[in-house]
């Protein structure tokens, strides 16, 4: 068993980490975004930022994995006796919603999911640069214009982990973010 705060290795039952004096206990799940990683200049890829009370899970999600989900809507659906289109709907509903399912699962759930599934203590945070996206009206043609939102973490030694998201500026959110992270955060509407 690992510290929650500085993952300090600690013996099972440990109440309280004694490297930095955190109350151990379950984390809850404080925000969930869907994300696109950045790899490189040109390649992204598509995963979910997990924010609990202590750590950042980066949750990748298999086509498997969602498609063993959608199997188990349509078995619900069968189950009840709901017509194809309502099917239909249910699943196209979960997916569009496939993150909400991370809401409610402990970090000892998601990270075995897939290999490529990581954690961050943000204690090892020196640096959390968040810019919203932004939705506004366009012209005729274009009835939207979007500009991507940016999430980028640094270490204490400069190395940074870059992710684009499309989550507008609201309050709740920030204050989310303000909680979690304090005088790290560098906070563009």
């Amino acid at each position: 068993m690992n510290c929650n705060h500085c993952a300090e290795p600690l013996e099972d039952g440990t109440l309280v980490c004694p490297y930095c004096a955190t109350a151990q206990g379950p984390e809850q799940v404080q925000l969930v975004l869907p994300v696109n990683r950045v790899t490189s200049l040109v390649s992204m890829v598509s995963c979910y930022a997990v924010f609990f009370d202590a750590r950042l899970i980066i949750a990748y999600s298999s086509p498997e994995l969602e498609a063993a989900d959608l199997e188990r809507v349509r078995a619900e659906c069968a189950a009840k006796g709901a017509s194809p289109v309502k099917t239909n709907l249910a699943m196209m509903r979960r997916q569009a919603n496939f993150y909400q399912r991370y809401e409610s699962m402990r970090a000892d759930e998601i990270l075995p999911e897939d290999d490529r599934n990581g954690w961050l203590p943000y204690r090892q945070l020196a640096r959390v640069e968040w810019q919203s996206a932004v939705v506004a009206p366009g012209s005729d043609d274009v009835p939207l214009v979007r500009r991507e939102g940016e999430l980028a973490l640094f270490d204490a030694e400069g190395n940074e982990i870059r992710f684009i998201h499309f989550q507008p500026h609201q309050v709740a959110v920030k204050a989310v973010l303000e909680r979690l992270f304090a005088f790290k955060l560098h906070y563009q509407r």
